[in-house]
């Protein structure tokens, strides 16, 4: 009777255990390319429509962390529902059909390598409210005479992230200042050539940011700015540290930065992410 009783709580033990691991979650991270808040919107939605229990996407280093259960859902079949709304993923790759449906703003740089191909819904714009710290990825070694105004140029560039009309005018003066006072004659021959015919342009684009303390006047005063700063940029080297092209797909403009994470000044927190590296100098 005893040895019954044991044979029969032994199954009923391993039933119970079978069952649990039937219906516990199961934890993975994956890599999903992407660019920004709405991008994370959309990439947990699918994962968590594809039956993951719990989906977070970090948009800093593309890793999303799921729990599932194995009995209802799998890796694979989250990965598909995400690759389907447009988001390349480590083992499958988005259609050119649903990526080409993103907004322009979460149109990210595809991954390089092509595995298995498997559309979009339009999402609102998040307005991140959040106080955008200044960079500190530019080494501060003076590489060249222009090492100054690479600074000058991403102090104007934070205060339009933190929409700060007036230290944008300030700084935008410090950079009349400094891109005044470079004498050409103290450059070498391709500092010479490349900043002779950007000086005085230069300093006009920064007189008309110092000039307003209209945001939208500023930001479009500043397109200008860096569409000559990135001429400087290309043809001289201005830091130890790389320089990031960053392009704002809602203006179709671009500007420079010293950390490859995008802070959009164009838009500031109504869209502060939005935007991708199109070079790195």
């Amino acid at each position: 009777m005893k040895k019954i009783i044991f044979i029969v709580a032994f199954f009923t033990t391993l039933c119970v255990q079978y069952s649990y691991a039937q219906t516990a979650n199961k934890k993975d991270s994956i890599k999903v390319w992407g660019n920004c808040g709405m991008c994370k919107e959309k990439i947990e939605k699918a994962a968590k429509q594809a039956g993951a229990v719990n989906a977070l996407w970090n948009e800093d280093n593309g890793q999303l962390k799921v729990s599932y259960q194995a009995k209802k859902t799998s890796l694979i079949k989250i990965q598909q529902a995400i690759a389907k709304v447009g988001y390349d993923t480590q083992d499958f790759t988005a259609s050119d059909a649903a990526y080409n449906k993103l907004h322009g703003c979460c149109q990210y740089t595809r991954k390089a390598e092509t595995t298995t191909t498997i559309a979009k819904e339009e999402v609102p714009a998040i307005d991140v409210k959040e106080e955008v710290k200044p960079e500190t990825g530019v080494a501060p070694v003076q590489v060249s005479p222009f090492s100054a105004l690479l600074t000058e140029y991403l102090n104007i560039k934070n205060a339009l992230v933190n929409s700060n009309a007036a230290t944008a005018a300030a700084k935008a003066s410090g950079f009349v200042k400094v891109v005044s006072d470079i004498d050409i004659k103290n450059l070498s021959e391709e500092g010479h050539n490349a900043f002779m015919p950007l000086q005085e342009k230069l300093a006009s684009d920064a007189k008309q940011i110092s000039a307003s303390e209209d945001l939208a006047k500023q930001r479009e005063h500043f397109a200008t700015l860096s569409g000559n700063f990135y001429k400087l940029a290309k043809a001289v080297k201005l830091s130890t540290q790389p320089i990031y092209q960053q392009y704002c797909p809602m203006k179709k403009t671009y500007w420079l930065s010293g950390e490859a994470v995008i802070k959009n000044p164009y838009y500031g927190n109504q869209m502060l992410t939005c935007g991708k590296v199109t070079e790195t100098l």
